[in-house]
């Protein structure tokens, strides 16, 4: 139950990070293509992109780590014999 435990814990600590940079990657491409924008740099004063961050990808990644943490724990359940 422990090794179960500690390898889903790990689990979500690796896919918050990660899910957050992939979500954080799309809203960035998505404000891109919204405002015309042809670089980063563009998007600097572009308040949307704040929006964006706050209310969608730090709540989606979250939710994205607790679901393939929850996957893997679902994964890893003992198995029934007989």
């Amino acid at each position: 139950m422990m090794k179960r435990a500690a390898i889903t814990a790990l689990a979500f600590l690796i896919a918050l990070p990660s899910i957050y940079w992939l979500l954080g990657e799309a809203a960035v491409m998505f404000e891109m293509t919204s405002t015309g924008a042809k670089s980063r740099a563009e998007l600097a004063d572009d308040f949307g992109l704040g929006i964006i961050g706050l209310f969608i990808v730090a709540p989606a990644t979250v939710i994205g780590a607790v679901i393939t943490a929850s996957f893997l724990w679902w994964k890893m359940r003992p198995r029934r014999r007989g």
